[in-house]
């Protein structure tokens, strides 16, 4: 990303990452001041695809969105957004040919959300809070039709003369089908970032029993983190801190009742996981390494022990 791109002012933006199950992409620009008014603007395109070898297919998403925000009074920020996408699923054999595909779907959808922050670092806070509140609806034309509701929060407190930070987060999710059901590309998927000690989609539904069966999302879920951050013990030099944390969450409710699923859709069982890591200031940013193992789970459920990011999630 560059902040003043071609010393515009301009915020540019290229994303690409690789691996044996995702290939993503992603470009944009930021305008700030656009108008010359307390107003910014943003215009992305996008193109991903993952393959699920738990089920055999590839999903393939490509699109682009558009945005606009403006600050008010008191922290508060709102910013509106358009997202049109093509959502395609594709159906392989043993040997990775497509058999079959939907077609793909089209969504067209239309976003608002409230946000405050008074955190004092965006990516390292020692006090503030900030909360968000997003509404996407769905059903601009296209081919799905769904409101989708989430709320998150945090809050950061530092006790006078200790090195050390206490950080609390939570946060829901909602999607509700307008006169049809939710499709499990509009689903939400849990684990991974918002649940460590998890696999990016290994807390919820799966097509059956078995831990290696694929998930199918669900349309409610919550989450929520306890953490303490501080320096005691290292050397202020390194820029490394450590951190002990427990996540906690779950994901359910299914409303497309055809696909039969093997496990209760509407099984709403608190996971746990508890954990340690560490956090680097770095001149590319900061960067976590995080270990954590989930002490309250369901058998089906996938987990994952290590994490790397760049980018704190304290």
């Amino acid at each position: 990303s560059e902040k003043n791109y071609l010393g515009r002012g301009q915020r540019a933006k290229f994303s690409l990452s690789l691996s044996n199950k995702r290939q993503n992409f992603s470009a944009g620009l930021t305008q700030p001041y656009l108008f010359n008014r307390n107003l910014q603007g943003s215009f992305d395109v996008f193109s991903n695809t993952y393959k699920d070898t738990s089920a055999d297919q590839i999903t393939k998403s490509l699109g682009f969105s558009s945005g606009a925000g403006f600050s008010s009074a008191n922290d508060f920020f709102h910013n509106f957004s358009y997202t049109l996408q093509n959502v395609e699923t594709e159906n392989l054999d043993s040997n990775d040919h497509i058999i079959s595909t939907d077609g793909g779907k089209v969504s067209s959808s239309f976003g608002y959300s409230i946000s405050r922050d008074t955190r004092d670092n965006r990516f390292n806070p020692s006090s503030g809070y900030y909360y968000t509140l997003s509404e996407q609806y769905a059903g601009l034309g296209g081919d799905v039709n769904y409101i989708q509701s989430v709320l998150r929060s945090s809050y950061y407190y530092k006790p006078d003369y200790v090195d050390l930070v206490v950080g609390l987060g939570g946060e829901y999710g909602n999607i509700e089908g307008i006169d049809e059901n939710v499709s499990k590309t509009s689903r939400f998927f849990l684990g991974g970032r918002k649940v460590r000690g998890f696999d990016s989609s290994g807390i919820g539904p799966r097509t059956s029993a078995s831990s290696l069966a694929s998930a199918v999302g669900g349309n409610n879920y919550y989450v929520g983190r306890l953490a303490i951050r501080s320096g005691i013990g290292l050397p202020s030099e390194t820029g490394i801190q450590w951190t002990v944390f427990t996540d906690f969450g779950s994901l359910w409710g299914v409303d497309d009742t055809a696909d039969n699923y093997a496990i209760s859709t509407d099984q709403n069982s608190l996971r746990m996981s508890i954990g340690y890591g560490f956090l680097w200031e770095t001149p590319i940013g900061p960067l976590t390494f995080s270990w954590a193992d989930a002490i309250k789970k369901e058998a089906y459920d996938q987990t994952q022990r290590f994490e790397f990011r760049l980018g704190s999630t304290f």
